[in-house]
């Protein structure tokens, strides 16, 4: 792979605000995605992928207005967030946190979390899920996450 086809230069980024299909969910509308490194995290198969070579990871990222949100599911790959600007929530089974720019949290295979940006101005954020197929998210009751 070519050193120049490895760079991806912010004007080029593509965002998405319906990559993912919990875009269809009140609440869930006011998000962008853009998927850097790797396939697999979106179900939408017009999705672009600006680097869609296998690298053992998958590197998107995430634009969220204030109180929008990504309803509880489960991802059978590990997840890593990182918030670069504004505030997120995430909730699982027990308990919450909210997260502030330069936090880093971890999720491990299986575990129902839920997102909300809690922050007055947008809140974004870097996620890597770990291996090259991240496979479906599958959604939850809301009393799970």
């Amino acid at each position: 792979m070519p050193l120049e086809s490895r760079l991806i230069h912010h004007a080029d980024l593509r965002p998405r605000k319906n990559a993912f299909i919990d875009t269809r969910s009140p609440g869930s509308e006011d998000k962008e995605n853009v998927t850097l490194i790797g396939r697999g995290a979106s179900r939408n198969p017009n999705q672009h992928v600006h680097i869609p070579e296998p690298h053992g990871f998958k590197l998107r990222a995430l634009k969220m207005a204030s109180d929008a949100a990504v309803p509880a599911h489960v991802r059978h790959a590990e997840e890593v967030i990182f918030v670069k600007e504004g505030m997120l929530q995430i909730t699982a089974p027990d308990g919450s946190v909210v997260m502030g720019a330069g936090d880093t949290f971890t999720t491990p295979k299986g575990l129902a979390r839920a997102f909300r940006a809690t922050s007055s101005d947008d809140c974004i954020a870097s996620v890597v899920h770990g291996g090259d197929s991240v496979g479906k998210a599958h959604f939850v009751n809301a009393k799970a996450a």
